[in-house]
């Protein structure tokens, strides 16, 4: 299961933290619903039962995907270079 996550949904989640920065409290906080649900799946645990999410993250050595947003930011270097990339074409 942490596999699974690990390699086809965070990529997914990175990728639009890149793209698309969600520029809202409301987005963010989204985004972090699918890795909280994804650590209580890791983990064995119903949505339902009460749990710290904090500490199954920290037993599954996950950091927040706002950190990890940061991290790959880098005060924005890399969302406009992967901009460029994607959507302007170089001329010759």
């Amino acid at each position: 299961r942490e596999l699974a996550y690990t390699s086809l949904i965070r990529p997914g989640l990175e990728y639009s933290d890149i793209i698309r920065d969600p520029t809202t409290k409301t987005d963010k906080d989204k985004l972090e619903q699918v890795q909280n649900r994804a650590a209580r799946l890791c983990r064995g645990k119903k949505w339902f039962e009460p749990c710290s999410v904090t500490a199954l993250r920290k037993d599954l050595s996950w950091s927040t995907l706002a950190d990890r947003r940061r991290h790959h930011l880098g005060g924005g270097i890399a969302r406009r270079d992967a901009f460029a990339r994607t959507y302007v074409r170089q001329r010759p």
